[in-house]
């Protein structure tokens, strides 16, 4: 009874003390990949249906197992199909997003220990920069949303690789992909990206919250308690029936 009751407080201890955060929050990531403009273009103008090329970097912080937020920037290069006029544009965004560990929420620790997915979503700030046509000097700015799923694949308890799919959306946006202008006042210009890349996870603690999994660690004090409270029990049993404990015993 007494070693059931020691256990309990010590796992009551265990759990306080996990509050303290034994795993790492921070991550960097960078992906390449493709985009897809949908809209808006001006008429007889847009891309290959898978367009190169698209860049991005981030850096992540999770509060916990389950939700963090990233901060993101993207380069995309926009140009014309092989059966459209000729055009360039650049296009440069940044974004605070919300992120949510799925693989968690869902429970895929139950039948995987190294594949996860992370939803994604918030707002930022966008800007169109067309390299031809008559508003070639023109810079068009906007807010923009973004929302995706990144898949992710444990390479180590430091790497993942991950494979993102994601939508773009601008509000406001004056120009159109091309660089030309649109009959409305206003376009909601929007953006597929299909991206590859790496994250890097930040920190001395052995596992990232993307993986970290606080009943594995409780599992491990508990074995750990046990073969102490196993050991306490015996160097306190007297073997030899002679009134000394074993652990003062010295005699055989």
């Amino acid at each position: 009874m007494k070693k059931i009751i020691f256990s309990l407080i010590l796992l009551v201890a265990i759990s306080a003390n996990a509050q303290e955060k034994d795993y790492n929050q921070w991550s960097i990531e960078a992906g390449a990949g493709f985009n897809k403009p949908v809209r808006a273009w001006t008429s007889n103008y847009s891309t290959e249906t898978v367009s190169p090329y698209t860049f991005n970097v981030g850096a992540r912080y999770m509060f916990n197992e389950f939700v963090g937020l990233k901060a993101m920037f993207s380069y995309d290069n926009i140009k014309s199909a092989d059966n459209t006029p000729d055009f360039e544009s650049k296009f440069y965004s940044y974004s605070l997003e919300g992120v949510a560990n799925l693989g968690r929420i869902m429970k895929f620790e139950s039948w995987t220990k190294t594949l996860n997915v992370l939803g994604h979503a918030g707002l930022g700030y966008s800007r169109l920069a067309p390299e031809t046509g008559i508003y070639n000097d023109a810079v068009d700015q906007m807010v923009n949303f973004r929302g995706g799923i990144t898949g992710e694949i444990k390479l180590s308890d430091k790497f993942a690789l991950t494979g993102d799919v994601s939508v773009l959306a601008n509000i406001r946006q004056n120009l159109t992909w091309n660089g030309g202008v649109d009959n409305h006042s206003s376009i909601q210009g929007v953006m597929f990206n299909g991206t590859v890349g790496l994250v890097y996870y930040l920190g001395k603690a052995k596992e990232h919250a993307d993986w970290y999994l606080e009943e594995n660690t409780l599992r491990k004090e508990l074995d750990s308690l046990n073969q102490r409270l196993t050991l306490v029990e015996y160097d306190m049993k007297d073997s030899d029936n002679d009134g000394i404990a074993n652990y003062l015993d010295q005699e055989p």
